[in-house]
């Protein structure tokens, strides 16, 4: 899968700390995500390149920093593809229109020469079937134009 990422917050804080310019985010506790940590990116796009940002906690995966910012302990980088459901829930606001470019984030590995055996074969299928269905499948992906 391949998706954007943008920075999220829960309604609570958004509220409480008077977010509404990225700005506003450097004021705030930063959640970074060691496996691909977006940041600077998504600063730059937001025409603030080059600035210090603050200290935040490290987390081995977007998931565990989703779930921090939930319990308004900070704002996050989120992907789309994996927030969908949370900001429609309203347990996550997501902040501002500016995204950085699209990541993979998700993909199966398998041994070459096991790739047909039905059931993996099946279990592929699925879920190139549900990345289509959900717009998260790359460009570049082999089965993309299919």
């Amino acid at each position: 899968m391949a998706s954007v990422r943008y920075p999220v917050i829960s309604p609570a804080l958004k509220a409480r700390e008077g977010v509404n310019r990225p700005e506003d985010l450097l004021r705030l506790t930063l959640l970074y995500d060691e496996t691909d940590d977006a940041w600077p990116e998504w600063f730059a796009a937001a025409g603030l390149a080059g600035i210090e940002l603050p200290a935040g906690p490290t987390f081995p995966n977007c998931e565990l920093s989703t779930t921090m910012v939930e319990q308004a302990q900070g704002v996050s980088l989120a992907y789309d593809a994996v927030v969908r459901s949370t900001l429609a829930s309203g347990r996550l606001e997501r902040l501002f229109d500016i995204v950085t470019q699209p990541t993979a984030i998700y993909s199966v590995a398998c041994q070459e020469a096991r790739a047909g055996e039905p059931r993996i074969a099946a279990f592929c299928a699925w879920l190139r079937a549900e990345a289509e269905a959900e717009g998260v499948l790359p460009e570049d992906h082999p089965h993309a134009a299919e």
